[in-house]
């Protein structure tokens, strides 16, 4: 079947649909063995509201005559959707979906549908999608092993609050059986904002494999949504992300979010390699290497969050970058914590920041560092390599003016704390304090 241009309007509404038709029939399960779907003649254009481009509710592989007839390579049968060709699919409306791994999926093929370059032509948003995903799984496993980038064809556009990939365990397989898992890259362009590349919800798994670029504004590489959206997700990060975009995070959890190799590069203004929050997520960084520089953050624990931390060079603090972020509530008390297991080590090269403070006056600043101090359960199995040039604690104020010689009394940062190596370094830079020089 060669399909031309198909236009999803209205709501609840499908472009194409692989339905369960036939399967308590003698040779039902292979229904769709000979039907072939040919999307490069058209586009499906998902508009409306809580429509699907093309939902999957069973196998559809294993052509061998009407491919031949078609002139295109034979169906490889171990492929669940080998039938599949070409698909050109743009997604422009409230709530809209392209590819949907059914909820109803036949429980006779439990395998991993991998969509890849025979599968797909272009996947991508219009200017007005929102709250859409392009491809959401809700039984089984879907993986992407295509390259993709997502961007908007204008810089003004409406475009906001979509997902690339969403695993939603609705049928509550647990064991992280219902999963998405992206195998090679998504690009989230810089015209789009708001835009997550993997997200898991209500018990599913999203797991990074491959490589996820952020160029645009406040959007994600991997969300892992807690209790608060059904069943406690997972997520896991084991290839690259890079932030490029403002505002924008390597990972947000509030669920449970592993991460035992890989890399994360937080490279913007007010960026974050990985943010948890809440006393019920669960932060494990093992292994691989977070990056933070050019007003990146590596990582910040939120409010009533501990992060969990192990392993050799974990942290690398760039110029303009800073390793930890501990939140602090309106009571002034710090609520973001971190735990290090041995032997751990990290590193800050010139110009980077390892702490950061935020103080009322110079007389807090004594304080405020004491409690950071103590926010880190066994600090001292860190090892804190340190450049010179580089600092420990960055104290932004509200400014004023202090005297210089009032600054001798501050708390030694590196007693009882991290295991510091390396000379010429600072323990305090100070941001916004106009000094005056004592006349004795």
């Amino acid at each position: 079947m060669g399909i031309g241009n198909i236009d999803v309007n209205g709501q609840h509404n499908y472009g194409l649909r692989v339905p369960t038709v036939f399967d308590n029939q003698t040779n039902g399960t292979k229904y769709f063995d000979e039907t072939l779907i040919d999307g490069s003649g058209g586009v499906i254009k998902v508009a409306g509201t809580e429509n699907v481009g093309i939902s999957l509710s069973k196998r559809i592989t294993g052509s061998t005559l009407v491919a031949g007839v078609q002139g295109l390579a034979a169906s490889n049968s171990s492929d669940i959707i080998g039938n599949i060709r070409n698909l050109r699919i743009l997604v422009d409306g409230t709530k809209g979906v392209g590819i949907l791994r059914n909820e109803n999926f036949v429980t006779t093929t439990t395998g991993e549908i991998e969509l890849n370059n025979t599968h797909i032509q272009s996947l991508g948003f219009g200017d007005n999608a929102q709250n859409s995903v392009l491809i959401r799984n809700d039984k089984y496993g879907v993986a992407l092993n295509k390259n993709i980038t997502i961007d908007n064809t204008n810089v003004v556009n409406t475009a906001t609050d979509n997902i690339v990939m969403l695993a939603n365990d609705k049928n509550s397989l647990g064991g992280k059986l219902t999963y998405v898992n992206n195998k090679a890259g998504i690009t989230i362009g810089s015209n789009l904002q708001q835009a997550t590349a993997l997200l898991s919800m209500n018990g599913g798994h999203a797991l990074n494999s491959g490589s996820i670029t952020i160029n645009g504004m406040k959007s994600q590489g991997i969300s892992v949504f807690g209790a608060s959206a059904g069943t406690v997700s997972t997520g896991e990060n084991s290839g690259s992300i890079t932030v490029s975009g403002k505002d924008s995070l390597g990972v947000y959890n509030t669920g449970t979010f592993t991460m035992s190799g890989g890399q994360i590069i937080s490279g913007a203004e007010n960026s974050i390699g990985a943010y948890s929050e809440g006393n019920t997520s669960v932060t494990n960084i093992t292994d691989g290497n977070i990056t933070a520089q050019n007003g990146g953050i590596a990582l910040y624990s939120g409010d009533n969050s501990t992060i969990n931390l192990s392993g050799s060079n974990i942290i690398t603090a760039k110029a303009g970058g800073l390793a930890f972020y501990n939140h602090v509530n309106s009571g002034g008390t710090v609520t973001g914590k971190y735990d290090i297991t041995v032997p751990s080590s990290l590193k800050v090269e010139s110009g980077g920041m390892l702490l950061y403070a935020k103080v009322g006056s110079l007389a807090d600043i004594s304080t405020v560092a004491t409690a950071i101090k103590g926010a880190f359960s066994n600090a001292h199995n860190m090892t804190a390599n340190m450049d010179a040039g580089s600092n420990i604690m960055y104290i932004d104020s509200l400014g004023g003016t202090a005297s210089i010689t009032a600054f001798a009394g501050l708390t030694d940062i590196t007693t009882g704390f991290f295991d510091f190596m390396g000379t010429g370094y600072n323990d305090y830079v100070m941001n916004d304090f106009k000094l005056t020089l004592d006349n004795t």
